[in-house]
Formats: C-alpha cells, structure tokens, sequence
C-alpha cells in the first residue's frame, strides 16, 4: 500500500488501496494512472497532495531524462466517491463477454459477473429496440420536468442542488433519474430479463431469480 503525506500541518494522510492504467476515451484514448484511495480528507486536499506528488515525481524523472520537458503538468481528477474502496480492474481486463460459438459463454459470463458486479453485452437489444428504448427514456425525462415544473416552480434546473425519489441533481445540467414504474422499466422486463441467456446468467449468480427486483436509471 502506498502513502501520500499530507503537508506537516496536519495528520493526515491518503491510503491508496488499489490502481490500473485505463484509455482515457476522452483524450485519444491516452493511458490514464486511476487510483483508488479512502481516508478522512475532503476533495481539495486530496488534489494538492496529488499534484504535489506527481510534480515531484515529474521532476526526478526530468533529471534523469534530459529529453523530458521540464514543466508536464499534472491533472488530477476525482471521479467518484463512496463509503467503501472502490476496486479497480487489472489492465488489460474486459468487463465485455462476446459470445461465439468457440466460448462457452454462460461460464465466462458468470465469473466476470461474480468477480467485477458488473457485465458488458454489445448485441443485447437490436436497432429497433434501442429506438424504442430511447423514446420510453426521453418520454420519462420530459414527464419528469414536467412535474419539477408544476410542483417545485421554485427549482432551478442546471442550477440548483436537489434530490428526490426519483431525481437527483449532480453537476449543473447533469442529472440521474430513476425510471421508477415507466414504460422504460416494463421494456427491460419484457426485452431483456425475460431474455433466456440473462435469466440463466442471473440463476447462476443468484441461484434464484424469483421475485427479483431491479433499479433503472439515466
């Protein structure tokens, strides 16, 4: 486990538990250092003891690399944050599970799934589908202002902090909604948890999908 120290003036310090080199997709896909870290910090100190370390890093490299630019500066972003470690996929390991004829798709498919919480399907919905999908979503968004509008006038889409049952603010004009009894939620149960390869995926998993309940959100 690694540690960055804080400056003197105070006792804290950053315990980092995990980390992985992942393709930045926002900046050509460049390779990207993610750390996962936990401790008793708020998000400004732990970006100046980022900076601070990677700086110093930066420099040693520098004097041993005349090539090197002298000033590279370092970006430090916090992506996300919980009460617990968030783990972090070795590099080179894909959460996506294509099935072929030469793989035994369900085996493969139940240990990604028991070993990450999280599975990938590329051809899960066919075109139509997703059009249909996607005006369901954007019919559950427009109904959703609506009823900001008509019962919290007062709230400030893309300004203002709020949170509710259904919708939460996150950043500006960012939002997550949960689609809560919509048509959305009626297609995923008809589209896709019917699905005979999903529904044995999720046996496996859960050894019983009987009265399995499910969250959807945007």
């Amino acid at each position: 486990m690694y540690k960055i120290e804080f400056q003197k003036s105070t006792a804290k310090k950053i315990d980092w538990h995990d980390s992985t080199i992942a393709k930045d997709a926002d900046d050509n896909d460049k390779p990207t250092l993610i750390l996962s870290a936990v401790g008793d910090f708020s998000p400004d100190e732990i970006l100046c003891a980022v900076n601070t370390e990677v700086r110093q890093f930066l420099s040693e490299i520098s004097e041993r690399n005349d090539n090197m630019e002298n000033e590279i500066p370092p970006r430090c972003e916090i992506w996300a944050s919980a009460p617990c470690p968030l783990p972090l996929m070795p590099e080179g390991l894909s959460l996506l599970v294509e099935k072929n004829e030469e793989s035994n798709w369900l085996k493969t498919a139940t240990a990604t799934f028991q070993e990450w919480g999280l599975l990938m399907q590329s051809s899960m919905l066919n075109a139509d589908e997703i059009a249909e999908l996607r005006c369901l979503v954007d019919k559950a968004i427009t109904e959703t202002h609506q009823m900001i509008s008509n019962f919290r006038p007062n709230i400030k889409l893309g300004q203002d902090v709020f949170s509710f049952k259904e919708i939460a603010s996150r950043s500006q004009e960012r939002f997550d909604l949960r689609l809560l009894e919509t048509d959305a939620i009626r297609f995923v149960e008809r589209h896709v948890m019917k699905r005979l390869d999903v529904a044995a995926l999720l046996e496996e998993v859960l050894g019983s999908v009987e009265g399995l309940d499910f969250d959807l959100s945007v």
